[in-house]
Order: C-alpha cells, then sequence, then structure tokens
C-alpha cells in the first residue's frame, strides 16, 4: 500500500462531516479499491469512523452515551443515492411510518428500481426488492405509502382502527395534492377506500 494512496484515503475521511456514511465506492477515482479497503479498516481501528456494513462506514457524532448510529432508513437510501436508484418504503416499514403499526422492524423493507439485495447493519437488515416502474410513478408520498401499506395489510384483514388512522392522515388537504392522478396506480378496492374516505373528509 502506497503512502501516498493512505495519506490521500485518510485526508479525505477527516474532511467529511461527522455523521457521513462513506462507502469504498466514494474513493474509486484511485482506482484501487484492495488498498482503499484496508485504510478504511485501519481508520476503524483508530476510531476515526465505525463499520456500519460490508463496505459501508460512518465518520460517527459522539456523545455522552456512545456513537450516534443512522437509522436503517438513512442507510438505505444513502445506499439508493450511491447506487444512483429509487427506492420506496414496503412491508412492516410503511406500516411503521405510517402508525399503522408500532412495533419498529428489525427488518427495513423497500422497493427499488435497482437489484433484490439485503443489506446486513449488526443484527438488522435492509432488504431490498426489485419492482417494476408503475410502482413508481405516485407523486404524491403519503398516498403511495398508503397503498403500499394497504396492500401489505390485505383486504380481508384491514380493520376500522387502521381506516381511522387512514383517515386521519388524508385530513391535511394539503398532504393529498395530486390525490385524483395518484389513485388510478392502486388496486381497485383500495382506491375505493380512499376516494370515499377523501369525500368524506371534503363534505
Amino acid at each position: 500500500m502506497s503512502v501516498s494512496i493512505f495519506d490521500t484515503v485518510r485526508k479525505l475521511v477527516l474532511e467529511k462531516e461527522m455523521g457521513e456514511i462513506l462507502f469504498v465506492s466514494d474513493f474509486s477515482h484511485l482506482n484501487d479499491d484492495e488498498s482503499v479497503n484496508k485504510i478504511l479498516s485501519r481508520l476503524v481501528h483508530e476510531g476515526r469512523l465505525e463499520r456500519i456494513s460490508r463496505g459501508i462506514y460512518l465518520k460517527a457524532k459522539k456523545t455522552d452515551f456512545g456513537s450516534l448510529i443512522p437509522s436503517l432508513d438513512e442507510i438505505a437510501h444513502a445506499i439508493a443515492k450511491r447506487d444512483k436508484v429509487k427506492i420506496f418504503p414496503s412491508g412492516n416499514t410503511a406500516l411503521n411510518m405510517l402508525g399503522l403499526s408500532t412495533q419498529v422492524p428489525m427488518v427495513a423493507e423497500y422497493i427499488t428500481t435497482g437489484s433484490t439485495r439485503t443489506v446486513k447493519v449488526g443484527k438488522r437488515k435492509i432488504v431490498f426488492s426489485n419492482s417494476t416502474p408503475k410502482n413508481f410513478e405516485y407523486k404524491n408520498e403519503l398516498i403511495h405509502l398508503i397503498v403500499v401499506a394497504m396492500k401489505k395489510i390485505g383486504q380481508k384483514n384491514i380493520s376500522d382502527e387502521d381506516i381511522e388512522v387512514i383517515q386521519n392522515l388524508l385530513s391535511d388537504r394539503d398532504s393529498i395534492e395530486n390525490w385524483k392522478e395518484d389513485i388510478q396506480l392502486a388496486p381497485v378496492w383500495i382506491r375505493k377506500i380512499i376516494i370515499n374516505l377523501i369525500e368524506n373528509i371534503e363534505l
């Protein structure tokens, strides 16, 4: 390993903002991934970085209670940005974000325009599942999230309590812009429920 590569990587790492997530690919311009991996590992031992997954590092903010580790959602979006792909919460992750489930999932689930794969983060996981382009045509994030969550619950399992939570989420008119356009992308049973809820709110 040349001294110049070590100095270059170390300098670039020290210049990063505290709390920033780093990837080996951030140093691809050096054309020596093997050396970069070794250098980043050395910086982990020095306490300059923390390894949060294979090939993923963090310049952690330190507190009296230890290092501040990003949420799985923040890590997932950093990976998506690196890979230049779109992602969107799915499954139990979508339910949790909407308050339809109070349990914080150990597995963060996302649909993606990229490849299907799993990233281990300690004892937790981020699961990316490839999905059709249609699922990324929504303009309104809330409507999209509600549709994804309702799909996860299923038509036969959706409860009055779930409907009440969804109705409260839809009650803010500013948050449901473009809903008439987006609702056409949803399954028929979900479309009927959302239209009915919004029409009742608007009365």
